[in-house]
């Protein structure tokens, strides 16, 4: 289907296929699993990971299959042609294409263009990636520097990884193996718990774990992609932008949070939003779909853990802030910002998002923590088995 993108006369092929290719998708994470037994309980994340995955790549396939334009380059005012269908005069022009790129040439011009589009979820270097906001470069751009200074950047968000999953595993006993709640009374020492709620100190270490999964897991893709595929460090800009800095909800979810589902929000529910109801329906479509998606991605893994509307109501009270605040803007003429900004987004996202950490790990998927280190590899967890013996 995205080789199909990326070619000409190809549109009523991609209708005919899109079916196949969205059943195909919806079997896979009931085909495969991570999870064989208990013992292997703690890779469930894995399997809502690629739950999650397929839900992308379904907004990816409809996507593709039903924009009559295909998925056009920046600067393109067609789509190059199919040497599949078309004839031996465009195999030359392909080959033509294929010497002229600069990246891998020896990779056949379709597959390098169906990998291309498939992997671009914020569409940097094509059209329907147009308004997707960038946050600026913080790494060299040279290769060899870029490279190095992403690695370090890996060995450096694994470290912290480590040390806050370790201290989740500590706070609440049998928190990671699921079945408990984060709204406990107490937490055992050395926690502090006379002027913060054990809930929001559970919600914080669990953001902040996820949020340096993300980059993780995006710094791996960078390292892969630049060095393997010889893509270039300037299409990998930052995933995230200082979440913690944000001094206003819009600035939050329209800047500072990953920008990598976007697209597929939009396909879900931004674009039938926009058609129903305008740009407020818009964005309310979007974080309808976000609701959605994460939900439903958990009910793809096991059926049987149950559907809780927590996470669709979090994402919807977004919404509704983002309204306060255009509100707030409209009858005060400022915008949301500063200090004031900053304590009201931290209340409205930490007050509305322990729920959501509560139902992840109420029902064994360890609070959504997209990426951990295994004990036999974990500094932290040696020294605490030295030291403490537990």
């Amino acid at each position: 289907m995205a080789y199909l993108a990326r070619r000409r006369d190809t549109n009523r092929l991609r209708i005919l296929l899109l079916p196949v290719v969205i059943a195909s998708l919806v079997s896979w994470p009931y085909k495969h699993t991570w999870v064989f037994s208990l013992e292997y309980q703690e890779l469930i994340v894995l399997d809502w990971g690629v739950s999650l995955l397929v839900c992308a790549l379904i907004a990816k396939t409809l996507q593709f299959a039903l924009d009559p334009n295909g998925a056009l380059k920046v600067g393109e005012e067609q789509l190059p042609p199919s040497a599949l269908f078309q004839g031996s005069r465009h195999r030359e022009e392909e080959a033509q294409r294929e010497i002229r790129r600069e990246h891998l040439p020896w990779v056949p011009s379709g597959l390098y263009d169906a990998l291309e589009v498939a992997v671009s979820q914020r569409g940097i270097g094509f059209t329907f990636g147009a308004g997707t906001y960038l946050p600026p470069h913080t790494k060299p751009l040279s290769r060899g520097p870029f490279l190095l200074a992403t690695f370090l950047s890996l060995l450096h968000k694994l470290l912290v990884i480590d040390v806050l999953e370790n201290t989740l595993r500590h706070s609440v006993p049998g928190l990671m193996q699921g079945g408990r709640t984060i709204f406990v009374p107490t937490l055992p020492p050395p926690f502090p718990q006379q002027y913060v709620p054990p809930s929001i100190l559970i919600t914080v270490l669990s953001g902040w774990h996820m949020f340096t999964g993300f980059m993780a897991i995006y710094d791996l893709a960078t390292l892969f992609c630049v060095s393997i595929l010889h893509s270039s460090p300037s299409s990998w800009p930052p995933a995230l932008q200082s979440p913690f800095k944000s001094d206003s909800l819009h600035k939050f979810w329209a800047r500072s949070w990953h920008q990598l589902l976007r697209q597929s929000f939009l396909i879900y529910g931004g674009y039938p939003g926009l058609w129903l109801a305008g740009p407020a329906g818009m964005g309310a479509g979007v974080f309808l779909a976000s609701g959605l998606v994460h939900e439903c991605s958990v009910y793809m893994v096991d059926a049987e853990r149950g559907w809780e509307w927590w996470p669709v109501g979090f994402f919807m009270l977004q919404s509704a802030g983002l309204i306060g605040e255009k509100a707030f803007t409209g009858m005060s003429g400022r915008r949301v910002g500063g200090w004031a900004g900053r304590v009201w987004g931290y209340a409205w996202v930490l007050g509305t998002v322990q729920f959501v950490f509560d139902s992840w790990y109420r029902r064994g998927l360890r609070g959504g923590l997209v990426i951990t280190v295994p004990p036999r590899f974990s500094p932290v967890h040696y020294l605490i088995q030295r030291y403490f013996g537990s």
